[in-house]
C-alpha cells in the first residue's frame, strides 16, 4: 500500500476505512456575514481523499452556515462571562444606522441537532474519521463542545482530527485536550491522506511518518496513570498546488437547474489561485498554516476551474487569496485569461482583500475589463511608521493615488483600517480617518486583537484568553484590565467612539444630494440617521435608537469626536462629490 509523495504521485487503494464526516462547526458571536462561507479547505481536504480512496465515503457537514445559498441561522444566548465587560458598549438593541453590535448569538446548527445528525449518520453506516475545521480562536470552545459530545455519544468512538490555523498556532494546547485524538499542522491534504492510509493498516500504528501530525503515545515505558506523550512530526512539504484536484463541494452546492452563465442575485463561489503571502505582518498569523513560501497555480489551471463552476451554474467569482496580486505578470496573465473566457460577464470580487501597492493604471483596467466592480483595499494606517512596526509595506500616497485611478474607472471602493494597533496613538488613527473621509470610498473597520500565531511575542495569548481573540471584543487597550507596560495606547471608550464614527462616515458619503437641494432623501432609515447626526453635530453627543425612542451611548466620547471633527475639511461621496462642514450645517439647519 502506497500514498502520494510530495511531487502528487498517486495509487488507489482499499481501505477498511469506510466513512469520513468533514465539520465546519457553528460559531458564537455578536454578528456574523452571510458572504465568504464556504468551506474551501474541507473541499480541498474531500477531493485530495478521494483521489487516493475512491471507496471511501467522504461527506461535508457545515453545521454554521450549510453551504453559500443560506445564511446561516442564529438564535440569542447568553453573553459569556468573559465578554461581561461589553454590556457597557453594546446595552440595548439599536435600530439605528449608526449601531455596532447587541445580542450574542450562537450561528449555525444547535449542539443537540449536531449531535443527532452525527449519531443518525452513525447508525446508517459507522463513522471512522470525523476532521472538524478549527478557523478561528475565539470559536475553539464550539469545537472542543462538539468533539466532547461526539466522544461521549457515538460508539465506537471516530478518530477525531482537528487542523486550520487555530490548532496550527497552538498544537500542544489542542493536543491536550482528551476529545481530539490528532491534530494537523500547516496545510492538511498529504498528511490526512497518510492518515487515512496509516489507519487503513492493522495495529500497531506507526504514526511518527506521517507529516505535519500531532498525537498522544503511550509507551511500555510510561508510568502508570502517567499522561501520554506528545509527538509533534516534522512539518514537510504539501502536494504541488497543481495536483490538487479542484475543491468537492458537492455536499455543499447543487448545480443550478437552468444552468445560465448570469443569474440574479448571482451565486457566488469562491476560490484560489495561491496559497501563503510574501510579506511577515506582524499582525497576521497566516503563517501557522502556509508558513513562510508563497506559490501559485497555473493560470490554465486557474481558468479550467472557473470554466468548471460556470458549468456547475455558478455566476460571479470571488477570490480568496491572501495576495491576489503579488506577481504583476501571474495577475495580468489571469485576467486576460479571464477576458478571453468569459469576455468581463462574471462579476468578480476580491473580498479578502488587495495590496494597493501592487497596482497600477494597467492592472485596474483590466481587472475592471475581466468583470471586477468592487476594489477591497488592504490599508490598516496611513502612519508610515507604525506599518513600519508591524512590517507592513505601503504608503500614502501610493494609496491615494490607486484610489483616484480606480475611482476614474468608476471602481466601488472599500478601504479597509485596523483600530488600536500597537503603539498607534488617537491623532495617528484620527488622521487616517481623515484621509479615508477625503476620498470617494467607504470605510471598512476591524479592531485589532492577537491570536495564537502572530508574531507579536510580547501580546502571549493563553487558552483564558481565546474568547477575547476577536474583533468585537475590543480586548487590546489602555483600560485597567491591562498591565502598565502595554504597547496599547487606546482606550476601550476611544476604541468604541472610532467604530461608531466610521459608521458615521460612511452614512455621510452615502447621502443622496440633488442639485441645488440641500437635504436627505426622505426615506425612513437615512431620515432616522440624519435626526441623530443632528444631534451629535449639535451636543457632541450620539444616540442610538430602538422602539422606545432616542437613548444617549454614553461610551462615545464627545472628545474624540470633536478632535476628528476639527481636522475635517470636508468629506467625499462615494460618487466624488464634496460634502463639507459649512453645507452639514445647512442641510441640518445647524448654527455655529
Amino acid at each position: 500500500m502506497t500514498t502520494a509523495d510530495t511531487t502528487g504521485n498517486h495509487k488507489q487503494m482499499d481501505s477498511p476505512i469506510k466513512k469520513i464526516i468533514l465539520i465546519k462547526p457553528p460559531i458564537e458571536d455578536f454578528y456574523d456575514t452571510p458572504v465568504r462561507q464556504l468551506p474551501l479547505g474541507l473541499g480541498y481536504l474531500k477531493s485530495c481523499i478521494s483521489l487516493f480512496f475512491p471507496t471511501i465515503k467522504i461527506i461535508i457537514k457545515d453545521y454554521h452556515s450549510d453551504g453559500i445559498v443560506r445564511s446561516p441561522k442564529k438564535t440569542s444566548i447568553p453573553l459569556p462571562q468573559e465578554l461581561s465587560y461589553l454590556k457597557k458598549f453594546y446595552p440595548f438593541h439599536n435600530q439605528g444606522p449608526f449601531s455596532t453590535f447587541s445580542h450574542y448569538y450562537h450561528f449555525g446548527a444547535s449542539y443537540n441537532e449536531i449531535i443527532n445528525d452525527l449519531v443518525t449518520e452513525h447508525r446508517r453506516s459507522p463513522i471512522d474519521i470525523i476532521g472538524i475545521s478549527s478557523l478561528f480562536t475565539a470559536y475553539y470552545h464550539e469545537v472542543v463542545t462538539i468533539t466532547k459530545l461526539i466522544k461521549q455519544q457515538l460508539s465506537p468512538s471516530p478518530w477525531i482530527v482537528l487542523g486550520g490555523p487555530h490548532p496550527s498556532s497552538c498544537p500542544e494546547e489542542v493536543i491536550a485536550e482528551n476529545s481530539i485524538d490528532f491534530v494537523i499542522r500547516g496545510e492538511g491534504e498529504r498528511p490526512f491522506v497518510k492518515l487515512v492510509a496509516t489507519l487503513s493498516e492493522a495495529a500497531p500504528y506507526n504514526f511518527n511518518q506521517i507529516p505535519n501530525l500531532v498525537f498522544k503515545q503511550h509507551t511500555h515505558l510510561s508510568p502508570p496513570l502517567s499522561p501520554p506523550q506528545i509527538i509533534f512530526n516534522p512539518i514537510e512539504d504539501n502536494f504541488p498546488l497543481d495536483q490538487i484536484p479542484y475543491p468537492d463541494l458537492s455536499d455543499l452546492v447543487s448545480k443550478l437547474e437552468d444552468n445560465k452563465s448570469i443569474t440574479y442575485p448571482p451565486i457566488s463561489i469562491s476560490m484560489i489561485t495561491s496559497r501563503g503571502c510574501i510579506y511577515k505582518c506582524r499582525f497576521c498569523s497566516i503563517r501557522s498554516v502556509f508558513g513562510d513560501s508563497y506559490r501559485q497555480r497555473a493560470v490554465e489551471d486557474v481558468l479550467a476551474e472557473i470554466e468548471l463552476r460556470l458549468q456547475q451554474g455558478h455566476s460571479a467569482i470571488n477570490f480568496e487569496d491572501d495576495h491576489l496580486a503579488a506577481n504583476k505578470h501571474f495577475f495580468s496573465s489571469l485576467l486576460k485569461g479571464i477576458i478571453e473566457h468569459t469576455n468581463g460577464n462574471i462579476p468578480l470580487s476580491a473580498m479578502n482583500g488587495i495590496c494597493y501597492w501592487h497596482l497600477d493604471d494597467s492592472s485596474l483596467q483590466l481587472m475592471k475589463k475581466a468583470g471586477f466592480n468592487s476594489l477591497n483595499l488592504a490599508l490598516v494606517t496611513t502612519n508610515k511608521s507604525i506599518l513600519e512596526q508591524q512590517r507592513r509595506p505601503g504608503n500614502k500616497e501610493k494609496f491615494i493615488e490607486v484610489v483616484r485611478l480606480a475611482q476614474q474607472l468608476k471602481f466601488e471602493i472599500v478601504a479597509y483600517l485596523i483600530l488600536g494597533l500597537p503603539n498607534e496613538d488617537i491623532d495617528s488613527t484620527i488622521e487616517t480617518l481623515v484621509t479615508l473621509s477625503e476620498l470617494p470610498l467607504l470605510i471598512g473597520a476591524s479592531i485589532f486583537y492577537s491570536t495564537p500565531g502572530m508574531s507579536l511575542e510580547e501580546l502571549g495569548v493563553t487558552s483564558a484568553d481565546y474568547r477575547l481573540c476577536r474583533h468585537t471584543a475590543m480586548t487590546h487597550t489602555t483600560n485597567p484590565d491591562h498591565p502598565p507596560h502595554s504597547p496599547f495606547l487606546l482606550s476601550r471608550e476611544e476604541i468604541f467612539t472610532l467604530f461608531n464614527l466610521v459608521r458615521i462616515i460612511n452614512f455621510i458619503k452615502g447621502m443622496e444630494l440633488p442639485r441645488g437641494h440641500h437635504r436627505l432623501h426622505n426615506q425612513q432609515r437615512t431620515q432616522l440617521g440624519g435626526e441623530l447626526l443632528q444631534r451629535l453635530l449639535h451636543e457632541g453627543k450620539l444616540y442610538g435608537y430602538n422602539k422606545n425612542g432616542a437613548f444617549l451611548l454614553e461610551k462615545f466620547s464627545s472628545a474624540v469626536f470633536q478632535k476628528f471633527w476639527s481636522k475635517i475639511q470636508f468629506i467625499k461621496t462615494q460618487s466624488g462629490e464634496f460634502i463639507d462642514k459649512e453645507l452639514l450645517c445647512v442641510i441640518y439647519k445647524i448654527h455655529k
